[in-house]
């Protein structure tokens, strides 16, 4: 194990995975100026890279203790879940906000005069 006052714990070690992560956002632009097909699966994939680079290298998961991966982990797991929710909440909404009694083909309730409203 290295000590965590050398120069390649403290200065080489960032500078690598700054170069890691500087050569995985050239690759990101560069796909992006192509107009390759298939972006959204791949600007994921190349998000996951990074953030592995960045959990495994830079946060030195590997080597901490099992409570700090755990907590890493369900870190990982409640990120899953907030998008998915977020995810169903964007598919379930309705174009152009219909209200939900024109949605189902019902009458609604009669708006209130304009005058009446104050």
């Amino acid at each position: 194990m290295r000590r965590r006052d050398s120069i390649a714990y403290v200065i080489l070690e960032p500078l690598l995975v700054w170069a890691a992560l500087m050569l995985v956002l050239a690759v990101s632009i560069l796909y992006a100026f192509l107009g390759a097909p298939f972006p959204l699966p791949v600007n994921l994939t190349i998000a996951a890279a990074m953030a592995v680079v960045i959990g495994v290298i830079f946060m030195r998961l590997i080597s901490e203790s099992p409570l700090i991966r755990l907590a890493a982990g369900g870190a990982l797991i409640w990120l899953v879940f907030m998008f998915s929710l977020s995810f169903a909440d964007y598919v379930m909404r309705r174009p152009g906000g219909i209200p939900r009694c024109q949605a189902l083909g019902q009458p609604c309730a009669q708006q209130l005069p304009a005058s009446a409203a104050r």
